[in-house]
Parts: C-alpha cells; structure tokens; sequence
C-alpha cells in the first residue's frame, strides 16, 4: 500500500530548496542583498515556513520529514538532542493534520524504537491505534512489533490481538491481520486457539476466506484431534459417536453382514473429524454467499486508504451505493465498521460525515452522531 509519495517530488523539492524564483512562490522569501552577509535558512526552517503558511500542502510536510530524519547524515541514539527533538515535533505537527497516515504512525514508532527502545515506541503505536482505530495495516504492525519485542509476554500479546480484532476484524481486508494472529499462535503450537481463532474467521466475510477454511480442514486432516479441540468438546464428540451403533460389518458374497462390533479408537477419532468438518462446512457455505454479496461493491475500492487527492466521481458512488446496500442488509455492526471504512478513504468528503451522523440520529445514538461531527470538524472538514 502506497505511502502517499508523489513521484516527482524529490526533484520539485530540490528545486524549492535552490531556486529563488520556486521558492518566493512557496512561501519562502529570499535575501538578495549582498551588503551585508545574513545566514542561510536550513531547508528544516524553508519546510517549516511552507507547511506553516500553507498546511494542507502535503508534498512540503513529506519533504519536511525527509530532511528531518536525515539530519547529519540520518537519526542515531547518539544524534544532537535538537535533531531529535526537531524530528518529533515534526511527526507530531504532521500527524495532528493528517491523523489517518497509518504508515507515517509506523515511521514514527520506527525512529522511537532505534532513539529510545521498545516502551517509547509502544507508546506511538498506542497513539496511533487511537488515531486511526480501524487501520488494518497499523494494528498487523503493532501486533508484530509486540510479538516481536515482548515474546515473553503471551497474555498481553494476547490481549493485543484481541484489542485489534475488535476494531478490524470484521474490516472486508483483514486477512493480514487474521494471518498474523493465527500465526502467532502456531508458533506457540497452543492449536486449540488456532482452531478458535480459525472459527472465528472463517464466519466473517472478509477477502481469503476461502485461504482460511483450506488452512482449517488441513489441520482438522494433518493434527490427532484431541490436539484441535478442548477437552470438554472433545468429550461431547466423543460420547455423541459412542452413543451412535457401529456400522456393521460387511460379509463375503453370499453371506448374512456380520453383527456390528464396538467402535475402533480410529473410527471414534475419524466420526468426530467428520462431525466438526460438516459443523463449519455449513458455517463456510453461509460466509461465501455474503461475501458474493459485497465483492460488487469491494472489486471497485481503488483507493482504501487516506490520500489528499480528490477521489473520481465513480469511486464515490461505488461508496454511496455500498453503504445503501449495507444499511438495507441490518446488520448495525457491519454497517458501523463500514461507514468507518469509507470516512478513511473519503474523509476530506463532507457527505460521507453528514450520513453517518444521520444513521446514528435514527439509531437514537445522539452522542455517537456529535462525536462524530466533532471528528470532522476538527481535523477533516475545518468550519472556515
């Protein structure tokens, strides 16, 4: 996914930092007296000035950080305390204008982490997962660093999880962040959570179900079953097989079946594979007709994420007419991490806060409905 760079922006920056003429146009005046000798502005305090003067210019803040983090050759632990503080100030002003940068809120809890370690970079992606709860990308991140940081600490990996799924899990693209969980706990080889988790999965419609019920009944297949299940599920199975006759014996040509035996330890272990499998077949053939449902709506998503550029008139109709459809079906909850979904992608979009907030009116959710105008109005559409 893009990291919303233009691609002749190096160069027009170049050009703003040495041309007079480019950068009197900018917002940057240039001394052209030689009386007297002055000091040069640094490109730093140019990029301030620009961004100052004009703050939606969203190719002058990404220059800004570039020459930030490159300060003396680039950021060490070892760095002059300003360089330091100047690249914090820097994503900190950037990130108060345009929160929903997911990938920026990466870069920042990168340089915490090379600065300061582990706890200061947590803490960004803390502030970054308030910011922009329903990123996909951010909250597979931030898993991935915790995991990666604090391994020790299973419970509160855990707990990470489960904080992301509440927020993304039922997003139509967060297969990355369901791959990350499951294999998470195969490393842990804790497959009873993995047969959880997978459950869980495989009933939400999302892209890749198909990809997780296949990785289901592949272990459902490949690992002893008592491993799959708990043991009070493994009980229940068990004593429903037990209960159930065995299937008698056939006999050679000519000859009456012989008389059933009592069931093998294999045929019990084979009847409650047979048993889960068609439990979630059931579960799978449901989840792929709603996903049938939505792929109309979902193949014409070009731009999911945040960008300051205008969105093409058939991109926003796709939006509106997605949001029709998901509000005739009545599921509150998908409506809600819909709508969501769309105030990301179209959030300099007016419409788009204005029918949220009209939804949650006609749920009697009036402070959802203020909170939400309050949202827009202080960082995404601005009262002038």
């Amino acid at each position: 996914m893009p990291l919303y760079e233009e691609p002749a922006a190096t160069t027009q920056y170049t050009q703003y930092a040495t041309d007079p003429a480019l950068a009197q146009t900018n917002g940057v005046e240039e001394d052209t007296t030689n009386t007297e000798p002055t000091s040069q502005k640094s490109d730093l305090e140019r990029y301030w000035e620009i961004v100052k003067a004009n703050p939606d210019d969203f190719a002058s803040w990404e220059y800004l950080i570039r020459v930030a983090e490159s300060a003396e050759g680039g950021l060490t632990p070892k760095s002059p305390p300003e360089n330091i503080t100047n690249m914090r100030e820097v994503f900190d002003q950037f990130l108060a204008k345009f929160p929903l940068c997911f990938g920026y809120w990466k870069k920042y809890a990168d340089f915490e982490l090379t600065i300061q370690g582990p706890t200061e970079a947590e803490k960004i992606y803390e502030r970054g997962v308030v910011a922009i709860a329903n990123s996909v990308d951010l909250w597979t991140q931030y898993c991935g660093f915790k995991i990666e940081h604090y391994s020790d600490d299973l419970e509160a990996i855990r707990g990470l999880f489960e904080r992301g799924a509440a927020n993304v899990g039922l997003d139509f693209l967060s297969h990355l962040f369901w791959d990350k969980y499951v294999e998470f706990e195969k490393s842990v080889q804790d497959y009873v959570r993995v047969m959880k988790v997978l459950d869980r999965i495989i009933r939400i419609p999302i892209h890749q179900y198909a990809r997780f019920f296949e990785d289901f009944n592949n272990l459902l297949s490949t690992r002893p079953i008592a491993e799959l299940l708990t043991s009070e599920q493994y009980k229940k199975y068990e004593e429903e097989v037990k209960a159930t006759p065995p299937t008698p014996t056939e006999g050679t040509e000519g000859e009456q079946p012989l008389p059933p035996t009592e069931k093998t330890e294999e045929q019990i272990q084979n009847e409650i594979r047979t048993r889960v499998y068609n439990l979630y077949v059931d579960s799978y053939t449901k989840t792929h007709n709603e996903v049938n449902k939505r792929w109309v709506f979902e193949q014409e998503i070009k731009r999911p994420y945040f960008h300051v550029k205008e969105m093409d008139i058939p991109q926003l109709t796709n939006w509106r007419r997605y949001l029709d459809f998901e509000e005739s079906e009545g599921d509150d909850t998908r409506i809600q991490v819909l709508y969501e979904r769309c105030l990301v992608a179209c959030a300099l979009y007016e419409e788009f806060w204005q029918r949220y907030a009209h939804w949650m009116i006609s749920k009697n959710r009036c402070d959802d409905a203020r909170n939400i105008y309050i949202r827009a109005i202080s960082v995404f559409i601005p009262i002038r």
